[in-house]
C-alpha cells in the first residue's frame, strides 16, 4: 500500500479508535461472559430486572452472540493482516527512502564549496525544487543531514527527490540571478508561485513642459527628467489617486494639446459643471498653472500640512483683497484636503521612501503583505497568498523579495521586512538591490521601536488578509462544488472556459474565450479568435473553428512541454453561448482531438438570461439555487461582453484602415501620425489642408488629396440622397 494511502488509513483508524460507540462495542463484544452477556441481551431487548428469561430464548440468544463471537475474530484475523501489510509497506518505504537520503548526502558532501545553484529533481526527473547557495556542500547537504526535518513541508521535499543537479556561479548575485530566471522557466511544485511577470505603473508629471500634465506609464524612459511616482501594484489605484487629483485641482482631462488648442474650441462640459480650471478658454496663464501643478506635486508627496497652510494664506489674502469669491474657492479646498488627509494612513516621517514586507504563515497557507510608503504615506498595498506545499522558509522569502524587485524599475532606500534575515542574506540582498537602483539600500528586520510597530502592522494585515481569503476560497470551493454535483462532473471546476461568437453581418467574424479560475473571472488568460474559415455567419463553423485552434496550442504546448499561457492548462468544464446543437458539434471536435472536457450549453430563456444547461441530450435547470444561476448568468454576461468588445474593435479598426489608405500618397506610418493628432476619422475630415500638413510626415499634396478625397465623399452622399428624394 502507498504511503499516502496508509496516512488516510492510519488518520481513520485513529478517528474510529477514539471514538466512544467503536470502544463500547469492542468492550462488550471481547469482554463479554455468561452472566454479563445475560444481562447485556436482556438490555438490548427491553427485558426488565426480575423477569424470566427463557431457556429458548438463552439459547438462541446467546447462539447469537457466539456467532457474532465467531464473526469479531475472523474480522480482527483479517484486519490485522491488513494493518500487517500496510506497516510492511509503509516500512519498505521508509526504508527505501533513508537509503535514497544516505546516497543523496553522498553526493552532497562530495559538491564544491563554490556559490551556485541547485536543482531538486523528483523520480521522473522533473525538477521540483530550486534554490541557491553561497557554498553548495553546505547547503545542499543540509537537506540529507537533517532529515528527518522538524518542518513537514520541508521533509516532503526531501522524501521526492531522487537527485539533483547544480551550477556553479561566478559570486552570489549571479547566483541569486539565476535562481529567480530558473523558477519562471521550470516553475518547481515546492517554490513559491509568484504573480505573473509584468511592469508596474507610475504616475508621471512633465514638469518642464509649459502646461505639464499627468499620466500613467509602466517604465521610466533612460533620459527623461519628468517626475515619476510609485510604482502602483494595480491600475486601479493609480487612476483613483489620478481621479482625486483631477477633483480637487480641476486640472483639464481631454485630449487638448496646451498651448496649441487654447481658444480653438468651445469649453467641454466639465468646464460648465465647474470640474475644469478652462485652461482652453485662454484665462488661465502659464503661471498659475505651473501654480497648480505645484500643489498637485504637494498632493502627490503626502504635504498636506504645506498645502492646507498655503490654501489658508491664500484665503486671508484674497479676503483682505475683497475678492470673497476667490478667498471661497480656496476655503473650499482646505476644507477639502483636510477631509481628504483624515483618509490617509501616514506611518513614518514625511520624508521617507520605504517598503515594508509583512509575512504571516498560517496552518494551510501563508501570506505576505506589503505597504508602498512614499513621502510618510502609505500610498498602496500589495498582498499575495501561498498555498500550504509552497516553501516559505527564509530561502523562499528571499526569492520573493528578488523577484519583487526584480519587476520593479524603482527601488527604495529602505526596505523594512518582518522576517529576520541572516546577516550575510542582508548584506547579499543589499548588494544586489544597490547595483540594481544604482544607490545604497538598506535592508532592515526590526526587533523593536517605530520600525518594529510598522513591520507588525504589515504582518496584522497579511493575517486578516489570509482570514478573509480564505473564508472567499471556501466559499467559492463550496459553490463549485455544488455545480460539481450537478452536473455530475468527476472533479471541482476549478478551471472553466466559456465561448461565444460575434460578428457585425459577414464581417469580422469573432468568438471570445473567457476563463473562470477558483470562482473568479482570470481576464489575463482571455482569449480571442479571428475566424477565418468561413465568409457568412455561422455559430456552430465559427465555434467549432475556435474550440479546434484552441486545443491544438494546447496539444503544441504540451508536447514542447512548454507553460508560456493559458492554452497550456486543460479545462474542467467547457461552457459554450447556445443549445443542443452547439454542444453536439464541439463535442464531435473535442473526440476528434481526443480531448476528454465536459461541455455544457447555456440556454437563455425569453429574457436572454441562462435558464437551463445542456449536455446535448439533458436539460439541467439552475434557476433553484440562486448561487449557481448568478455564477452562470455571470458568465453569460461576460464572455457575451468580451465577444462583442473585440468583435466592435476588430470592426472599428477594418473602418479606419479602409477609409485612409482609399487616399493615394498615405502609407501605414502617415495613417499612423494623422490617428495619433486627430485621434478620429471625424477629425481628420473637418481639419483644414494647412492643418493636416502639420502632422509628422504629411505633405501639403498629402494634404490636398485627403480634403479633396471627403470633399468628393461627402458630394457623392448628398447627390445619392437627392436622387433618391
Amino acid at each position: 500500500m502507498k504511503k499516502d494511502n496508509f496516512d488516510k488509513f492510519g488518520e481513520k483508524a485513529k478517528d474510529l479508535g477514539n471514538s466512544d460507540e467503536i470502544n463500547n462495542v469492542t468492550l462488550i463484544d471481547r469482554n463479554l461472559n455468561v452472566n454479563e452477556g445475560s444481562n447485556k441481551i436482556k438490555e438490548v431487548k427491553g427485558i426488565k430486572e426480575g423477569e424470566k428469561f427463557g431457556k429458548v430464548e438463552e439459547e438462541e440468544y446467546f447462539g447469537e452472540v457466539k456467532e457474532t463471537d465467531k464473526k469479531n475474530a475472523e474480522n480482527e484475523k483479517q484486519e490485522t493482516e491488513e494493518e500487517r501489510e500496510v506497516t510492511d509497506d509503509t516500512e519498505t518505504d521508509m526504508e527505501k527512502i533513508k537509503e535514497r537520503v544516505k546516497l543523496l548526502k553522498k553526493k552532497a558532501l562530495s559538491l564544491p564549496p563554490k556559490s551556485g545553484v541547485y536543482l531538486m529533481k523528483n523520480s521522473k526527473d522533473k525538477i521540483i525544487y530550486v534554490g541557491k547557495a553561497k557554498y553548495l556542500v553546505n547547503r545542499v547537504s543540509q537537506y540529507f543531514i537533517f532529515y528527518p526535518h522538524r518542518d513537514y513541508k520541508t521533509n516532503k521535499l526531501v522524501e521526492n527527490i531522487y537527485d539533483f543537479d547544480f551550477i556553479i556561479t561566478g559570486n552570489e548575485i549571479e547566483a541569486l540571478i539565476l535562481e529567480n530566471q530558473l523558477i519562471k522557466l521550470h516553475t518547481p511544485k515546492y517554490n513559491i508561485k509568484l504573480k505573473d511577470d509584468k511592469n508596474y505603473p507610475y504616475l508621471r508629471i512633465d514638469v518642464h513642459s509649459e502646461y505639464p500634465v499627468l499620466s500613467v506609464v509602466r517604465s521610466r524612459a533612460a533620459n527623461d527628467k519628468s517626475m515619476y511616482f510609485g510604482p502602483y501594484s494595480n491600475k486601479g489605484s493609480i487612476y483613483e489617486m489620478i481621479d482625486e487629483i483631477n477633483k480637487h485641482f480641476k486640472l483639464p482631462v481631454c485630449k487638448n494639446e496646451f498651448p496649441r488648442d487654447i481658444g480653438k474650441k468651445r469649453p467641454c462640459l466639465n468646464y460648465r459643471i465647474n470640474r475644469c480650471m478652462g485652461v482652453c478658454t485662454g484665462d488661465v496663464s502659464a503661471e498659475e498653472y505651473r501654480e497648480v501643478i505645484d500643489n498637485v506635486l504637494m498632493f502627490i508627496k503626502g504635504e498636506y500640512e504645506s498645502l492646507i497652510k498655503f490654501y489658508g494664506e491664500s484665503m486671508q489674502k484674497a479676503s483682505e483683497n475683497m475678492d470673497f469669491e476667490k478667498a471661497a474657492i480656496f476655503r473650499d479646498k482646505k476644507i477639502s484636503l483636510e477631509k481628504l488627509r483624515s483618509k490617509q494612513k501616514i506611518v513614518t516621517a514625511p520624508n521617507i521612501d520605504e517598503d515594508v514586507f509583512g509575512l504571516y504563515i498560517g496552518d494551510t497557507s501563508s501570506c505576505i503583505s506589503v505597504f508602498t510608503i512614499r513621502y510618510g504615506t502609505i500610498i498602496d498595498k500589495v498582498t499575495e497568498h501561498f498555498a500550504y506545499d509552497e516553501i516559505l522558509d527564509e530561502d523562499g522569502f528571499l526569492q520573493y523579495l528578488q523577484a519583487y524587485y526584480l519587476d520593479r524599475d524603482f527601488v527604495p532606500k529602505q526596505i523594512v521586512t518582518s522576517v529576520n534575515i541572516i546577516e550575510e542574506n542582508i548584506n547579499l540582498l543589499q548588494e544586489w538591490l544597490g547595483e540594481k537602483s544604482k544607490t545604497k539600500v538598506k535592508v532592515i528586520c526590526p526587533k523593536k521601536g517605530e520600525y518594529k510597530v510598522t513591520a507588525d502592522l504589515a504582518v496584522t494585515n497579511a493575517r486578516e488578509s489570509q482570514r478573509l481569503y480564505k473564508e472567499k476560497y471556501a466559499k467559492d470551493t463550496n459553490k463549485l462544488a455544488v455545480i460539481a454535483k450537478l452536473l455530475g462532473l468527476e472533479v471541482l471546476p476549478q478551471r472553466i472556459e466559456a465561448y461565444d461568437v460575434s460578428n457585425s453581418g459577414s464581417d469580422n467574424i469573432t468568438c471570445g474565450m473567457i476563463v473562470i479560475e477558483d470562482g473568479n473571472f482570470k481576464k489575463g488568460d482571455y482569449k480571442s479568435f479571428n475566424i477565418k474559415s468561413i465568409e457568412s455567419p455561422d455559430d456552430y463553423a465559427a465555434m467549432s473553428e475556435a474550440v479546434s485552434r484552441r486545443f491544438k496550442n494546447y496539444i503544441e504546448l504540451t508536447e514542447s512541454q512548454e507553460n508560456k499561457n493559458g492554452f497550456a492548462k486543460l479545462p474542467d468544464l467547457i461552457l459554450l453561448d447556445g443549445g443542443k446543437g452547439h454542444v453536439s458539434v464541439i463535442k464531435k471536435v473535442l473526440e476528434g482531438m481526443k480531448i476528454d472536457v465536459p461541455v455544457y450549453g447555456m440556454v437563455k430563456d425569453d429574457f436572454h438570461k441562462t435558464r437551463v444547461l445542456t449536455d446535448g441530450s439533458l436539460e439541467i435547470n439552475i434557476a433553484k439555487d440562486q448561487t449557481v444561476f448568478i455564477f452562470f448568468y455571470k458568465i453569460q454576461e461576460e464572455v457575451h461582453r468580451y465577444s462583442l468588445y473585440r468583435m466592435d474593435t476588430k470592426r472599428r479598426k477594418s473602418v479606419k484602415k479602409s477609409v485612409l489608405h482609399n487616399i493615394k500618397g498615405l502609407g501605414p506610418a502617415k495613417i499612423k501620425n494623422l490617428l495619433t493628432h486627430f485621434t478620429s476619422i471625424e477629425d481628420i475630415k473637418k481639419a483644414s489642408i494647412k492643418e493636416l500638413a502639420k502632422v509628422k510626415g504629411v505633405t501639403k499634396a498629402n494634404a490636398e488629396s485627403i480634403a479633396n478625397y471627403f470633399s468628393e465623399a461627402t458630394e457623392a452622399v448628398e447627390e445619392r440622397a437627392a436622387n433618391e428624394e
